[in-house]
């Protein structure tokens, strides 16, 4: 879903010669602009538009970090894809009305290559600019890119002023559908018009591969105030011990990690905000993606959020592997199913949609922990060549991973291999999202330990909880890290014979967050 799924858009960003604006006949213009008789007639839109399991990432940005502008500012949008292929750039009102401002008269051509950074206008033509004009509010910016040309579009006249291209509603929904499923019957577009909300997302997720990502700009009349506001520091902690497929182990110490972390970030680490806490049968999937989106609608660029989750992880095999052993990792929330590859990957929270929901924050300062298994398989780094199931068995009720294998084939411990969220900051960043920080409790193929002691406390948790409690700030992610990680390995190796675990950390660009001041 949209980040912007309950947000009023109430502006309009209307193109063309600056000094000319658009005229009502252009289908932006009108003064004022009336909302659509049902709200979710416009919501849905945005919502509807997102792909959660995304094969490739793709980034919009406005020319401030911000995104706020007064009327008569221009606005230079940007966008960069992971991939090559086929960009367009839509804009959405109020009232639902739907604009395309890329491709444009000027800009006709929209075949991106990979990493190709697309300015809109191009800055080396001034025959048009995006301008603000009343009413102000706010506004959502997508940028949708596809591996084939929209058939839906290619009946599109664009705007020979060269400003948007007004989109009628069916015709927008009909080429996310195309986008989405490859599905080009524009016939039926009046028909997927009358689907709900709903209807439609279950109709997308048949799933073609396309990446998109939006982002709101605010505007007002007046020159924003020279003093910023206050930053928010806020924060979501998710903790399952128990799970409502009764084949899936149930857990000691994920629910009381999560209230403890949370009491502990409240105490130490200055939040602005009660923390949002999510324990057991509350933490389901669709509990957490709500939990996201108020985040992001209660946030701004500039603000901290920090997310935990305490539980089990696993993998499973990726979409489109082909038997190659590709697979993605996932976070198992309380509703989740454990059956075949399709039913976890339905029920499950990959790290590809992690990594898409933590890019609906984009702007904010985002710092995530996280103590779980990142594999439901392999283990690397231990002391002995091969562990059987005999072996592994005394470990079991101490691990918080969703399955065990028959027998492991023992590695040498390294980084080559990713961690649940490390490939998708690394390529975030390599887009433009460069706030994100993440402290994973493990390797990928590592097991995550929870302490025999009474408190059944994640090892990694514990060491960050006491990091928060003993030492004496400012302390940044990079700080607990290093007092976290030789003592979680220390405890493993010392606990557990024969194994070890290896805390790894990605931290942002430019200045790191301090947790506790």
């Amino acid at each position: 879903m949209s980040p912007l799924k309950y947000a009023m858009y109430t502006l309009a960003l209307l193109g063309g010669v600056l000094a000319a604006g658009l005229t009502a006949g252009d289908g932006l213009g009108k003064e004022p602009v009336k909302p659509a008789k049902s709200p979710e007639a416009y919501r849905r839109l945005g919502s509807e538009a997102t792909n959660e399991f995304p094969s490739w990432m793709v980034r919009v940005s406005v020319d401030r970090e911000s995104r706020t502008y007064k009327l008569d500012d221009t606005v230079k949008v940007t966008v960069v894809s992971e991939r090559s292929g086929y960009l367009y750039l839509f804009n959405i009102n109020s009232a639902g009305e739907v604009a395309c401002l890329f491709p444009n008269k000027f800009q006709p051509k929209n075949d991106i290559e990979a990493n190709q950074t697309v300015v809109v206008p191009d800055p080396k033509d001034s025959s048009w600019q995006i301008a603000i004009k009343k009413p102000v509010g706010h506004e959502l910016l997508k940028a949708v890119v596809t591996k084939k040309p929209l058939k839906a579009f290619g009946g599109l006249a664009l705007n020979d002023r060269g400003g948007p291209t007004p989109v009628s509603r069916v015709l927008y929904r009909a080429m996310i559908a195309e986008a989405a499923t490859g599905d080009a019957d524009n016939g039926a577009a009046g028909e997927k018009e009358k689907l709900s909300p709903e209807a439609f997302k279950n109709y997308l997720d048949q799933a073609g591969e396309w990446a998109e990502h939006e982002v709101e700009v605010i505007t007002s009349e007046e020159k924003a105030p020279e003093r910023a506001p206050p930053v928010r520091r806020v924060g979501l902690f998710v903790g399952i011990s128990k799970y409502a497929d009764n084949s899936v182990r149930r857990l000691n110490g994920p629910r009381n990690d999560a209230r403890r972390m949370a009491e502990a970030m409240k105490r130490t680490c200055g939040l602005t905000a009660e923390p949002h806490v999510l324990l057991d049968e509350r933490a389901t999937l669709s509990a957490v993606r709500a939990a996201f989106l108020e985040l992001v609608e209660t946030t701004r660029p500039g603000d901290v959020v920090f997310l935990f989750w305490a539980g089990h992880g696993g993998r499973c095999a990726a979409v489109g592997g082909n038997g190659t052993g590709a697979y993605d990792a996932f976070l198992l929330p309380y509703d989740g199913k454990l059956g075949s590859d399709a039913e976890m990957r339905r029920t499950t929270l990959l790290d590809r949609t992690f990594g898409r929901w933590v890019q609906e924050l984009d702007g904010r300062r985002v710092v995530v922990i996280l103590d779980t298994c990142h594999s439901g398989g392999q283990i690397e780094g231990q002391k002995v060549a091969t562990l059987g199931r005999n072996e592994l068995d005394p470990l079991k009720r101490h691990v918080r991973t969703v399955s065990i294998p028959d027998s492991v084939k023992v590695e040498k411990a390294g980084r080559e291999k990713p961690y649940f969220l490390g490939s998708q900051v690394v390529r975030a960043r390599a887009i433009g999202q460069k706030q994100a920080a993440v402290l994973a409790a493990a390797t990928f193929r590592q097991f995550a330990f929870e302490r025999r002691e009474d408190d059944h406390a994640g090892v990694l948790t514990y060491y960050v909880l006491e990091a928060l409690e003993k030492q004496s700030g400012p302390l940044t992610l990079h700080d607990i890290h290093e007092y976290a990680r030789g003592r979680v390995k220390n405890y493993v190796e010392k606990t557990f014979e024969g194994t070890t675990q290896d805390p790894v950390f990605a931290d942002q660009d430019g200045s790191p967050v301090v947790l506790k001041k």
